[in-house]
C-alpha cells in the first residue's frame, strides 16, 4: 500500500513525455518545475476543500440541531483530531527552529478551537521557512496520520470496540487537518523558501531516475 515508489518512478517519466524538451537540463528543469508547483498547490488545495467540508458539516449540524449542538459535535465531540492539529502545529515550529511560547488544545473563553502561538528565530530565510511549514503541518501530518489509521483498520483484525475507535480516530483526524485563511497566508508568505530547496531536491530525483 505504502510503496508508491514505481508509480512515481512511471509519473515522472510520463512528465518528460509530456514536456518534450528531451532529457538533458531544459527537460529536467521544466519537468522538476511541473512537480514543484503541483505539490506546493495541491498542499493549498487539500487544505482548503478540508476546510470547505468542515463548514458544510457544521452548516448541516447548524440547520438540525442549532448553533450550540454543531459546534460541540464539529469541534469538541472531534478532540482528538483538535490535539494532533496543534501538536503539528507545534511539531513543526520546533523542528525548524523557532520558539513555542503557547499552546491550547481547548479555548473555552473564546469558543474556537485550540492555538498555538510561536516566536519565529534565526534569520529572514530561515523564518519563512518556520512560517511557511508550521502553517501546513496540519495537512501534511492529518493526512498522513489518517493513512496510517485506515491501513490499520483494513489490515488489522480487531474487535468492535477497537474499530470504533479507529473510525472515531479517522473521522476526528480528518476532521481538523484542515488550512485556515490564517494559515494559508502564512504558508503563502514564506513557500518561497522551501520552494528553492525542494525545486533542488526534485531536479536531483528526476535525474536520478533516468538512470
Amino acid at each position: 500500500m505504502f510503496n508508491l515508489y514505481p508509480q512515481l518512478l512511471k509519473f515522472v517519466a510520463w512528465l518528460y513525455d509530456v514536456v518534450n524538451c528531451g532529457t538533458g537540463f531544459e527537460g529536467t528543469a521544466a519537468v522538476s518545475g511541473i512537480i514543484l508547483v503541483a505539490i506546493i498547490l495541491s498542499l493549498v488545495i487539500v487544505g482548503l476543500l478540508l476546510n470547505l467540508i468542515e463548514r458544510l458539516e457544521f452548516t448541516f449540524f447548524c440547520y438540525f440541531f442549532g448553533y450550540k449542538a454543531a459546534f460541540y459535535i464539529v469541534n469538541y465531540a472531534t478532540l482528538a483530531g483538535t490535539i494532533l492539529h496543534e501538536l503539528s502545529h507545534a511539531l513543526f515550529a520546533f523542528i525548524t527552529g523557532a520558539k513555542i511560547t503557547e499552546i491550547s488544545f481547548f479555548d473555552r473563553d473564546k469558543e474556537s478551537l485550540g492555538h498555538i502561538a510561536y516566536q519565529p528565530k534565526g534569520p529572514f530565510f530561515l523564518q519563512a521557512v518556520q512560517h511557511s511549514l508550521t502553517a501546513c503541518a496540519p495537512v501534511i501530518v492529518g493526512i498522513a496520520s489518517f493513512v496510517f489509521v485506515s491501513y490499520i483498520f483494513l489490515t488489522t483484525t480487531c474487535g468492535v470496540w477497537a474499530q470504533t475507535l479507529l473510525i472515531y480516530l479517522g473521522i476526528s483526524i480528518i476532521n481538523h487537518s484542515s488550512m485556515s485563511t490564517a494559515d494559508l497566508k502564512l504558508y503563502l508568505k514564506g513557500i518561497w523558501a522551501i520552494a528553492i530547496p525542494l525545486y533542488a531536491i526534485i531536479f536531483v530525483f528526476c535525474k536520478m531516475t533516468l538512470h
